[in-house]
């Protein structure tokens, strides 16, 4: 989709591909949010071009950036044989603001990845706290590793790294 900005001439393609099919979704992705229409993107019946402002085009940019990002790491996520696609359909359904929506998303893929990483860890949720404030330099509270560690507080990339190289290399030395 090619789009313009009104007020300084700034023009930009955005697109947003499938990464199952490799079908360009960006016409249904933007229709959907209701971003076509007056005060958003418009069409023009002289050139058939999309125009919006420069702050909205910027807007869609990054949302449409974000979204991109998001998809992939589903789709990865979803061939790698590690994951339940009803599980990570829900995660990428958890949000409702398409501002927001690849941020909400992300998170709840994060728990979602902290979940299959734990269980393959062999460590119980309290183990995997208290192993992570021994290793820990800083005190860190026990309730704020909780909240992380059962995903009341979204997973903490940290527990995702840690995890993913403990399970790489093995358990380090108690």
């Amino acid at each position: 989709m090619r789009l313009i900005a009104k007020d300084t001439g700034r023009e930009t393609t955005l697109s947003l591909i499938d990464p199952a099919s490799g079908q360009e979704m960006i016409s249904d992705f933007i229709g959907k949010s209701g971003g076509i229409g007056p005060g958003g993107i418009e069409l023009s019946d002289d050139d058939g071009n999309y125009y919006t402002s420069a702050e909205t085009l910027a807007w869609w940019e990054e949302v449409i950036g974000d979204e991109q990002e998001l998809l992939e790491r589903a789709h990865e996520m979803a061939t790698d044989g590690e994951y339940n696609g009803d599980d990570i359909n829900e995660a990428l359904d958890t949000a409702t603001d398409l501002e927001n929506r690849a941020i909400a998303a992300n998170a709840a893929l994060n728990h979602l990845e902290l979940r299959a990483l734990l269980k393959d860890s062999g460590l119980s949720q309290l183990g995997l706290i208290d192993e992570i404030r021994r290793l820990t330099s800083h005190k860190v509270a026990t309730a704020t590793i909780s909240r992380q560690v059962t995903g009341q507080a979204g997973a903490n990339p940290f527990l995702l790294a840690y995890l993913k190289l403990r399970k790489q290399k093995g358990a380090p030395d108690a």
